[in-house]
This record gives C-alpha cells, sequence and structure tokens, in this order.
C-alpha cells in the first residue's frame, strides 16, 4: 500500500490552467528522460545496468535489498552506497540529517536530495523512500528497494544532462513507522523537507510531484490513485501505454496506489 506523501500545500488546487502547464512540463521532462535512456543503451548503459545490478545484490545483506530500518547500521550503509552511486553519476547531491521525535525516542535520519538544473523556472520533484519497515526478517527488495532504484537509475539518465525544467530527485528517510503508523509516527523524512521546502520559498515552485513505492513485485499492476492530479495522471498513463507497458500501468483508479502524481 502506498503510503503517500500528504503535504497541504502539494494538496492545494490551482486550476486547470495550470494543470495543463505542469503536464506540459511533465512531458517535456519524460521525452528528454526517454532520449537519454535510448543514449545510455547505446552508449553502453545496458552493461552498467547489470554491474549495478549485481552490485546491489552484492549488498544485500549490508542492508540496501533485504532491511535497512531507521537508526540501524544497515540504512547508514544503504545511506554510503546511495551517496556513492550518485556521486559517480555526477549528480550535484544535498544531505540532510535531522534528528527526528519518535515513540521511541530521537533518532537520526538523512534525506538525500539531487539537484538536477533545467533554463525554464519551475521543479519537477521526484520521490522515493529508502528506509524499510522495522520488523524482525523484513524483506524489503520491493519496498522500498524497487522504488530506490528507479529513481537512482534516473539520477544516472538525468544527472549528465541540462533539460528545459529542473528535476529534483529526493530519497526520503524515515517514511515508515517506528512503532505503529500515524500522522506523528510515519513519514518523518517528507514532512521534514516539506517544511523546509516551505521555508526556503521551493515548495511554490514546484510544478509536478511524483512518488513511486512498491514498484517492482512479481506480476506488478500499478492503477491509478485517486488522490492524484487527473491531468498528470492522464499522461504519464497514455505514455505508459504508447510505450507498450499499458499491462503495468492499468487504467483503474485505486484509493492507493504505487505511483502519485500531483501538482
Amino acid at each position: 500500500m502506498l503510503r503517500g506523501l500528504r503535504v497541504r500545500r502539494m494538496q492545494e488546487q490551482r486550476g486547470r490552467r495550470k494543470d495543463r502547464e505542469n503536464a506540459a512540463a511533465i512531458h517535456e521532462f519524460s521525452c528528454g528522460a526517454v532520449a537519454a535512456d535510448r543514449c545510455g543503451r547505446a552508449a553502453g548503459g545496458e552493461d552498467r545496468r547489470i554491474r549495478r545490478e549485481g552490485g546491489l545484490r552484492s549488498r544485500r545483506e549490508n542492508g540496501f535489498v533485504w532491511a535497512a530500518a531507521v537508526g540501524s547500521q544497515a540504512i547508514a550503509q544503504t545511506q554510503d552506497y546511495i551517496l556513492s552511486e550518485l556521486k559517480s553519476f555526477g549528480c550535484t547531491v544535498e544531505t540532510d540529517d535531522f534528528s527526528a521525535r519518535t515513540p521511541a525516542g530521537r533518532i537520526a535520519m538523512k534525506n538525500i536530495l539531487v539537484k538536477i538544473p533545467g533554463d525554464k523556472p519551475g521543479i519537477i520533484l521526484l520521490g522515493t523512500h529508502y528506509d524499510t519497515l522495522k520488523k524482525d526478517n523484513f524483506v524489503g527488495a520491493d519496498d522500498a528497494g524497487s522504488s530506490t532504484g528507479i529513481m537512482l537509475e534516473l539520477a544516472r539518465l538525468l544527472c549528465a544532462k541540462h533539460g528545459k525544467h529542473a528535476v529534483w530527485i529526493a530519497f526520503f528517510d524515515g517514511e515508515e513507522a517506528v512503532q505503529t503508523w500515524s500522522d506523528t509516527d510515519s513519514r518523518y523524512g517528507s514532512r521534514e523537507m516539506a517544511a523546509k521546502l516551505a521555508i526556503s520559498g521551493d515548495l511554490k515552485k514546484v510544478r509536478a510531484f511524483l512518488l513511486a513505492d512498491i514498484v517492482g513485485g512479481k506480476n506488478a499492476r500499478i492503477p491509478k490513485e485517486a488522490d492524484s492530479t487527473p491531468e498528470l495522471s492522464e499522461l504519464v498513463y497514455s505514455t505508459a501505454k504508447r510505450l507498450g507497458y499499458g499491462s503495468l500501468f492499468v487504467n483503474e483508479s485505486s484509493g492507493a496506489a504505487m505511483i502519485t502524481i500531483r501538482s
């Protein structure tokens, strides 16, 4: 189940004209990403992908795939791995180390933010969490290994480019509950980033936000989330169908889905 990023400022309605502008921005970004993917394969990107997947497999025992709960040694190793990969891609990266008050006391957490510049005003924000459920023997390959892997691959494709729109890629810590899921015991990293973006004035610059989670399951089906902005959701799903992924991005509505798209 997707536990969406629920920030009121990102849920405010901006009108259909603004949605169309944002959809156009996403369209331009997605076309650039497709072109980058093709160029990556032509330049040996497939070999790099295979080597990187081998690296992920070799890191299962230290937490990236299997378990990386907040405050654990495994999540520290996961953070080092993410930062090492982003550095190898030439990305501009910012980290935010903060201390969150949880039912288990204060826990140190770290958000990671990639910033890719663009020529036009506004920011397209992509996001995922990389922590896993704090539970014995929990396997986190899908939640949240799969979406973290997707965002790393997007960073590899996009960090070397200078597109029309700025693209920021957020890796949130502390999305999972420390004890029991609630409004106060969950989403520590996304709430922290939203607050800081509001203070800096960058939150109002976000033209569109896409959050991915639990996207790597066997025979996965990703329905439309009911709370997503309709114009942006339709753009993503129609593009997926055109590219031959209609069986994955299914044209069905769901109250909780694996992809959330908002403006």
